[in-house]
């Protein structure tokens, strides 16, 4: 659906597309098995540094407000920045390099986080399967898998979930 609020949750195994005014739903893709992987729910430890990819590059500005600034390379050796309030320690921005099937078409994402919006803890329940989702199809089309492959085997989650 184009011009369409849309949800992403990505859980029990899959990224699901919700769309609460158009009362439908359908699964993207699978971090779980198949052969169009997508990312599944990060690890806190994602910008530990485990890799050395990661520089300081100081501090910014994100909408007037202070920010640490880190470029953790990714894709192809990508810049993909995370920002950190300087007084809070809380997210403030996450500015990356995504691509839909292959580096040549380009989505790239940002997210600028509302500080007084963050919780660390959040109900359990926030990451059920809505009921319309219990059941749906797979997306298909430019961006999402068209059906899965059981073919091949799960891979190994590096991190827990």
């Amino acid at each position: 659906y184009n011009h369409t609020p849309c949800i992403q949750l990505t859980t029990k195994g899959y990224r699901y597309l919700v769309f609460p005014e158009k009362n439908d739903c359908c699964k993207c893709c699978t971090y779980s098995h198949g052969d169009y992987l997508c990312g599944g729910p990060l690890s806190p430890e994602w910008v530990s540094n485990k890799t050395g990819n990661l520089i300081f590059l100081g501090i910014k500005d994100v909408k007037g407000r202070k920010c640490y600034k880190w470029d953790s390379r990714g894709l192809q050796n990508h810049s993909n920045f995370y920002y950190q309030f300087v007084d809070t320690g809380l997210p403030c921005e996450i500015d990356g390099l995504n691509y839909l099937r292959n580096p040549s078409e380009k989505a790239d994402d940002q997210y600028i986080f509302k500080e007084n919006s963050f919780k660390f803890f959040v109900n359990e329940s926030f990451f059920d399967v809505p009921t319309i989702c219990e059941n749906s199809r797979y997306c298909g089309g430019r961006v999402c898998a068209i059906a899965p492959d059981h073919s091949k085997p799960p891979p190994v989650l590096k991190y827990k979930v």
